[in-house]
């Protein structure tokens, strides 16, 4: 159904311009048309073409269909239909309730390490892996697809473009060329930022080849779950960043993550805060009874633990969130609440983000991570929206 928009009074203030025209108090109906869909028939509203028409006057428009102008400086075109909405409801109010705001879920992130384009204002542009190709050894960058016009939800394919030379900019060589029938290994997955810039201590990084996850099978196929690219860390490989101070002890955050664990009645780590066993906070992957989720740990101290409530034992994708506040710990598993344990006065050591592992090298490796979204916040308030969000994208069984 069209959109129904209204101005609020007929002051100079409450003019709205389209394609340099000013349009005053009145009832006008957004459309939109030759717009792309998916194969269900969805539009995909930041390709939509839109323009604006009387609401007393069909048969005119006020701007042909089309990406229309923005109104602030009269010469870009919007992006996507969404922000359309709200820069004209800044001018125009509804016919009955104003517009949703436009929420892009990962603005605000503290870093998200992730295999296709989160949703974000300004969207990831740069590189998602530093790859490595079994035949000889040669690196590059690879980039998501679409990276020229890129939406959220874009992933990678061996059509996805690579760099030999940057980490910012593709070159015109695909993945298919240049990795052949080789496996492909990941040495650095780069933590994405909500200002599409790379953030040297958010990479996480593994330059012992031996010990690097694989994102390519032997054959050059791309590795994945359920339909979705993935990192697979066999058991026995790991990447580690710097320390992220988001997860200093007495910080409010919120981590979601979508990994798996191949191994019947076996734990995995899918991050960890410390070079020690004996004293982090972790999340784990974990289908033996123990069922832990959430980890605290003080050297010699004791622990808090925010388990599963029961045992899991598949090896299907888990989405695991773990919130702590000061004050509990919260953790989730497939958007259901599992446990809210009380933090005690235990302290943990922060000094290193550790990804797929626990402790010093090999302990509790996981098998493969999708995705690890780090927040600088309790995002209780909103964590269904997450869920949703995720399940939607991942199809979480």
């Amino acid at each position: 159904m069209p959109t129904v928009i209204q101005a609020s009074t007929n002051d100079a203030d409450n003019l709205f311009n389209l394609n340099g025209k000013d349009y005053a108090k009145g009832k006008y109906t957004i459309v939109y048309d030759s717009v792309e869909t998916d194969s269900s028939g969805v539009i995909n509203f930041t390709k939509a073409r839109v323009g604006v028409i009387n609401k007393k006057e069909f048969s005119e428009f006020l701007v042909r269909p089309k990406l229309v102008t923005n109104w602030n400086d009269g010469t870009t075109d919007y992006s996507d239909f969404d922000t359309l909405i709200a820069e004209l409801s800044v001018h125009l109010v509804l016919s009955g309730a104003p517009p949703p705001p436009v929420v892009h879920l990962y603005d605000g992130v503290s870093v998200i390490y992730e295999l296709e384009r989160p949703d974000m204002t300004v969207l990831w542009t740069n590189a998602v892996y530093k790859i490595r190709r079994d035949s000889d050894g040669n690196t590059a960058f690879l980039f998501l697809l679409n990276n020229s016009s890129p939406s959220k939800g874009d992933t990678y394919t061996l059509s996805s473009f690579i760099s030999t030379t940057s980490d910012t900019s593709e070159s015109a060589t695909t993945l298919s060329t240049w990795l052949g029938a080789n496996g492909g290994w990941v040495e650095r997955l780069y933590g994405m930022t909500d200002d599409n810039t790379i953030s040297t201590g958010k990479r996480a990084i593994q330059t012992t080849t031996s010990l690097q996850p694989q994102f390519a099978s032997a054959a050059g196929a791309i590795l994945t779950k359920n339909g979705k690219p993935d990192l697979d860390f066999l058991q026995a490989k790991y990447l580690v960043a710097s320390t992220n101070t988001d997860l200093d002890n007495g910080n409010s955050f919120t981590v979601f993550s979508v990994s798996h664990h191949d191994t019947s009645a076996a734990q995995g780590a899918v991050f960890s805060t410390s070079t020690s066993s004996t004293s982090y906070y972790g999340v784990f992957n974990d289908r033996r009874t123990q069922k832990r989720h959430t980890i605290l740990l003080q050297t010699g101290l004791g622990h808090d633990f925010a388990d599963l409530t029961s045992q899991v034992n598949n090896s299907n994708q888990w989405l695991l969130t773990s919130i702590h506040n000061g004050t509990n710990i919260i953790s989730y598993r497939n958007g259901t609440l599992q446990n809210t344990t009380a933090h005690s006065s235990h302290t943990y050591t922060n000094n290193t983000f550790k990804v797929g592992v626990w402790g010093l090298s090999f302990s509790l490796i996981i098998d493969g991570i999708q995705l690890i979204a780090i927040f600088p916040s309790d995002k209780t308030a909103d964590v269904a929206d997450y869920h949703t969000d995720i399940d939607t994208r991942y199809s979480i069984p």
